[in-house]
């Protein structure tokens, strides 16, 4: 039975290593198997096909299909001839003849996605859809009786396969356990910016998996091993999704921000000396969380204005050394960075 590291080594080849970084659809499909699929799976022809979805998301493959699907039937016909193994292609489409629809309503595009998780379910689980506007993409959360969680992100962008709608990308999709905690060993994979993916597992509350980006699906940042919030960007995209499904009452991650603004103001009140350096972090980390994964809460808001009105108070009467406090709270922790990737 042919593996996945099977295709993996045919792509490493002495002859395709021979082509330089000419061959941009073999770079890309070797940086996609090592980054983001097992390669201890079997094997199926469908790696082919999915990943023909994924590069079709980008400007510079849409642009390029028959390049797209020239060089990979030449691979593919490469893979076959070293193999021994007749590719089942009955059903396959190439490149060139990907039709892309991006759904502008959105009744059609919940009701298709709707329509397509119904039709998937298994007996005993339920499911409900949530509109995430930061992201602009609609999560599916599908519960099963044992009490895990799939979570399933989908855009707006779809095409026709075996003349049915379906995701343009294969979904991107985490998994948590009956206690809403990430579950150990699943794969989980979602993007953190436009076109950077972050694909990974959990393995003992540690963090391991590799981040790509761009239409080359470049290895961008490595996570070997490291909590969750020690990666900002991943953390923060995970604690919004999260919001649709865990109360604030139980986050951590809210409650840490709203102890943390607590603390600081009840230090600046009584004088404490390590109170302006707390204040500054506590503020810097609840703008960002306000920012980024809870907009629209009420509590942080107020907290937030609280504090800075005792930072004020704390620093008259020179307001000079009060915008120098916000400045430093405002540059103390990691901002999102978008990225324009798709070429």
């Amino acid at each position: 039975m042919l593996k996945n590291s099977d295709l993996i080594k045919h792509l490493n080849s002495v002859y395709y290593r021979g082509l330089g970084s000419g061959h941009s659809t073999r770079t890309a499909l070797l940086n996609y198997l090592s980054a983001h699929i097992d390669a201890d799976a079997d094997f199926h022809e469908d790696i082919f096909q999915d990943f023909i979805r994924h590069c079709m998301d980008f400007p510079h493959w849409s642009q390029k299909a028959q390049h797209l699907s020239d060089e990979l039937r030449t691979i593919m016909h490469g893979f076959a001839t070293e193999t021994g193994r007749t590719l089942e292609l009955t059903n396959f489409k190439w490149a060139d003849d990907f039709q892309v629809i991006e759904v502008q309503s959105l009744q059609d595009w919940s009701d298709i996605v709707h329509q397509q998780v119904q039709q998937s379910l298994n007996p005993g689980e339920n499911f409900r859809l949530c509109y995430d506007d930061f992201s602009k993409r609609l999560l599916a959360l599908v519960v099963k009786p044992s009490g895990e969680l799939k979570v399933f992100q989908f855009d707006r962008k779809f095409c026709i396969l075996n003349g049915h709608l379906a995701p343009l990308k294969p979904e991107l999709h985490l998994t948590y356990g009956p206690h809403l905690e990430l579950m150990e060993m699943a794969v989980q994979s979602l993007e953190i910016s436009p076109f950077v993916r972050a694909t990974f597992r959990m393995i003992e509350g540690t963090c391991w998996g590799q981040v790509t980006r761009g239409y080359l699906f470049q290895r961008f940042d490595e996570i070997r091993g490291n909590v969750v919030e020690h990666n900002p960007k991943l953390f923060l995209t995970l604690k919004r999704i999260e919001q649709f499904f865990v109360s604030r009452e139980s986050d951590p991650y809210y409650q840490s921000l709203v102890r943390g603004l607590e603390r600081s103001i009840g230090l600046l009140r009584v004088k404490d000396t390590t109170a302006a350096s707390l204040a500054v972090e506590s503020l810097a980390r609840a703008q960002t969380g306000l920012e980024s994964v809870f907009q629209g809460d009420k509590l942080l808001p107020l907290l937030i204005r609280e504090l800075q009105y005792s930072m004020n108070e704390v620093a008259s009467p020179s307001s000079r050394k009060s915008t120098a406090l916000q400045k430093e709270a405002a540059e103390t922790w990691p901002k999102e960075t978008l990225y324009d990737l798709t070429n």
